[in-house]
């Protein structure tokens, strides 16, 4: 018993102290070594692989004889921290470099088994080593303290090839990989009663990233089960076996199959992708006390209902068409143009009134004045002087012989109170002086009244509303603009109408006729009420791929899907179609009936269409242009502040339609497949956050390579591209 027992201490101390290793740390042969009493190094190797591809990183700590006598103690090393790759930890190496490497040096290899998990650039940070020495042989004697740092390496690890890549790769690396599926023959299953299966698969790799394989068995319910993991760290390359297990419920008896697993996987050496595969085993199902379950209680029910009216392609918003921005641009035309008209000053080429008026001397001859002499009359002046304010204010005539028409007209033109009264009183005293008995028509008096008429006419110019022009119902200028303005108006809504019009006239010209997707709508139509659900969704595929601006045909898409199980293709069709049609009531029930946030968060659809928000905009941008036209005519604080609120109903509703526009093409959405796993990091079969259901619908944040980082609800993280469907139909 003492010998075995001293055998069995002997091997396991062997074991310990060298590990198995069927070769040198590279370190030995790469590290500089310079003869120095220390020596601290680190390198990577190989320093590129693949993503999921192992690599070695290795620090060496050379001691030379006079320090490791020296030594009280043993040197305290710390690795650096390592992002971006999953790291095991190997068994030191204790070796002696020989004098033909600068030594003798006593050389301990730390090593470190790394897996990038990304593709890219990794940056490993410098290893620090320190150790102290005594500043004599005596045994107080003080230390002192050496701190050595390592140079940093780096790790570039390789996207793993597209190329080439089975329909079924899952995102396996490693090397001689096998699988074996192990039945748990000694149960007896019968119907109702579960059963353990469980596939190991063992090689060389990362074992904890191997993923789980793909299991489809017909005649029972699969739910995965747990998952074993053996790692083997003895070897340089580092290798185990993984367990996965299934429990399967039987549903119908007899003699049941379990199909070929074919387990897909990138070999980095050679740089190309095999298949290990199981062999095919034999379940004997006995007949059960109970009734089988029925797995899909929901086909039992009545299927949904299908749109079995075509009603074409979807107008495209009238945005989209050149007139609806020429119309944009047009409208305003009219009204800027007056406004600048009114603003340019006017040159007097013949004589008038206020002229003549202004000219007139008060106190000079007749010949100093240069006006005739029946201008230096009472009659006279008072004929001009009203001459003069109508022609400023463009108004025919005026009341004169009316004293508070007078002021009133003058008032609605915008002269103030004052001056109004003073313009009355002057023409009470012309009509006095005119017409009167025994008054002064001296030139003095004649002069004084000259000078009190140019002065009120000089206070009219300033203050009255209407320097040129007159009425808008008088002014045929004023008309041309209005009539301008309502054509262009009308010529938008007519361009912008007719563009669906002119869509539907291209895709006649087409090489895919109209009729051919009306047939194919129609053929999936009977289809599905015959119950032939996947070649109803078949047809209605195909006819939603010919004409994308269908709706009905989405819908139908979606709801042959959902007859037929799939509840992500079922995602992807009724979400188009509500994209195309945002007020459809039977769409947006049944998006009720898929997993997860369908109508909320990111995947929200306004229930108002792009086209009604940008016709808004455009009745709203025509009413404020006419409202600035009118303006520019009449006048008023309230037309002014009118224009104000309509152009605040052209900007809401442009933006909005421009949100909506964001919205509806839903550019960052996907839905999530069948097997689809959150996980915190892109990498195959890291610890998964949580399954995600079939049918979600998530907002992409981020790419990289094979990877997609999602958000589905509050949660956020990595899923594999070929496990999503774009939402956007382009």
């Amino acid at each position: 018993m003492s010998g075995r027992r001293l055998v069995a201490m002997t091997t396991l101390l062997a074991l310990w102290a060298t590990p198995s290793f069927a070769q040198q740390p590279a370190i030995l042969s790469e590290a500089p070594l310079t003869g120095k009493a220390v020596e601290f190094h680190a390198v990577m190797h190989p320093d590129t692989v693949y993503v999921g591809q192992q690599a070695n990183y290795q620090v060496g700590v050379f001691l030379g004889d006079e320090v490791r006598a020296r030594l009280r103690r043993n040197p305290e090393f710390v690795p650096p921290e390592m992002a971006g790759v999953l790291g095991y930890d190997l068994p030191v190496t204790h070796v002696v470099v020989s004098a033909a490497r600068g030594g003798p040096y006593e050389a301990h290899v730390f090593e470190r088994a790394v897996f990038p998990l990304s593709a890219g650039t990794h940056e490993i940070p410098a290893a620090r080593l320190s150790y102290s020495l005594p500043l004599s042989r005596s045994f107080f004697s003080r230390e002192e303290s050496f701190l050595l740092r390592t140079v940093p390496v780096r790790l570039v690890a390789l996207a793993i090839p597209s190329a080439g890549r089975p329909a079924d790769y899952d995102g396996a690396v490693g090397s001689d990989l096998e699988i074996v599926l192990v039945v748990d023959h000694d149960a007896a299953p019968r119907v109702g009663d579960p059963l353990l299966v469980t596939a190991r698969v063992s090689g060389t790799g990362n074992v904890n990233l191997f993923p789980r394989p793909r299991l489809h068995v017909s005649w029972a319910n699969a739910v995965a089960g747990g998952e074993r993991v053996t790692l083997d760290t003895t070897r340089r390359a580092i290798g185990g076996v993984k367990e996965f297990d299934w429990i399967l419920t039987p549903l119908r008896s007899g003699t049941q199959s379990i199909p070929v697993i074919s387990y897909s996987y990138f070999e980095p050496g050679r740089a190309t992708y095999l298949a290990a595969r199981t062999l095919p085993e034999t379940v004997q199902v006995a007949v059960g006390t109970l009734a089988a379950l029925d797995s899909t209680p929901g086909l039992t029910e009545p299927p949904l209902s299908v749109r079995e009216r075509w009603r074409g392609a979807v107008p495209r918003p009238p945005a989209q068409a050149p007139v609806y921005w020429l119309a944009i641009a047009l409208l305003p035309l009219p009204s800027v143009v007056m406004r600048v008209r009114r603003r340019r000053p006017r040159v007097r080429t013949l004589p008038s009134a206020i002229l003549e008026l202004a000219s007139l001397d008060p106190f000079g001859s007749v010949g100093q004045s240069g006006a005739p002499a029946e201008l230096r009359s009472a009659r006279g002046l008072r004929a001009l002087f009203l001459r003069s304010v109508a022609e400023r204010l463009s108004i025919p005539s005026l009341p004169g012989g009316d004293e508070r028409g007078f002021v009133r007209a003058l008032r609605l033109e915008g002269v103030s109170l004052p001056v109004a009264l003073d313009a009355a009183e002057l023409l009470t005293e012309l009509d006095r002086v005119a017409y009167g008995d025994d008054v002064d028509r001296s030139p003095d008096a004649m002069g004084q009244l000259t000078v009190w008429a140019q002065a009120v006419a000089r206070s009219i110019d300033l203050e009255a509303r209407r320097r040129s022009g007159g009425h808008a119902s008088r002014n045929p200028r004023s008309l041309g603009y209005i009539a301008l303005l309502v054509a262009t108006l009308g010529l938008a809504v007519a361009g912008a109408s007719s563009a669906s019009a002119s869509a539907s006239l291209a895709a006649q010209a087409s090489p895919t006729p109209t009729q051919a997707v009306r047939s194919l709508f129609a053929e999936g139509v009977l289809l599905y009420h015959a119950g032939n659900f996947p070649a109803a969704h078949d047809a209605f595929a195909a006819a939603a791929a010919r004409e994308p601006r269908s709706a009905d045909a989405w819908a139908n898409v979606g709801t042959a899907a959902w007859a037929e199980g799939d509840s992500a293709a079922a995602a992807v069709g009724w979400q188009r179609a509500l994209r195309l049609e945002p007020s459809a009531r039977d769409v947006r029930e049944r998006l009720h009936l898929l997993p997860g946030e369908q109508l909320a968060g990111a995947a929200a659809v306004p229930p108002v269409s792009q086209s009604f928000l940008q016709w808004v905009a455009l009745l709203a941008w025509a009413t404020a242009s006419a409202l600035a036209l009118w303006s520019v005519v009449s006048g008023g604080p309230l037309v002014t502040a009118a224009v104000g609120v309509f152009l605040v109903i052209a900007a809401l509703g442009g933006g909005g339609a421009a949100l909506a526009a964001e919205r509806l093409a839903a550019r960052d959405l996907v839905v999530v497949a069948q097997g689809a796993v959150l996980r915190d990091q892109p990498a195959i079969a890291l610890t998964p956050r949580r399954p995600l259901a079939a049918g979600e619908v998530a907002l992409v944040r981020a790419r990289a390579g094979i990877w997609t980082r999602i958000q589905v609800g509050s949660e956020v993280g990595w899923v594999e591209r070929a496990h999503l469907h774009e939402l956007r139909a382009d």
